[in-house]
């Protein structure tokens, strides 16, 4: 796992911003809403996800310019007094090697709420990448909404952590 400020929302325009977080903040069912790539391209994306997807473009090209290759795109939300364990999430698809999550706002660092390996908890203050492997649970005890952009990378942890120097 490591956190990188190279990628952040303020890499987008502040209408595109703004429009992403009311996105995120007011969407019923922001979990269902993905863009899909392969070979280079997208060939699935929700209708409703599409016209934000564009909104994404200079993040997304950055990644892409890193030779990082993106598997899914997806905004998501985590709700106060959260709890999802490992146990219960749904089997990740196995070309999936590395999660990227860029905030869409500015988190407290004490806030912390991915635990990943053995009880090491992180916050989403800044871009944070980590394996999928070691995911282990989401504990969101305190009363803030915590929404951020998801990317799904096919190239392992150590791989990203060295494109991304």
């Amino acid at each position: 796992m490591f956190q990188t400020k190279n990628i952040n929302y303020k890499m987008l325009p502040n209408d595109s911003l703004k429009l992403l977080r009311n996105f995120a903040e007011n969407r019923p069912d922001l979990q269902s809403l993905r863009a899909r790539s392969s070979f280079g391209t997208w060939n699935y994306t929700s209708p409703e996800f599409g016209p934000y997807l564009n909104l994404l473009k200079p993040i997304t090209n950055e990644i892409k310019n890193r030779n990082l290759d993106i598997l899914i795109i997806n905004m998501r939300r985590i709700e106060p007094n959260f709890i999802m364990s490992r146990t219960i999430r749904n089997k990740r698809n196995f070309d999936i090697k590395t999660l990227m999550m860029v905030p869409l706002f500015d988190y407290s660092r004490t806030e912390k709420v991915y635990e990943y390996e053995l009880n090491k908890s992180v916050a989403l203050n800044s871009t944070t990448c980590v394996d999928t492997s070691s995911f282990r649970s989401i504990n969101n005890v305190y009363n803030t909404t915590f929404c951020y952009i998801l990317y799904m990378l096919k190239q392992p942890i150590d791989v990203v952590e060295q494109r991304m120097l």
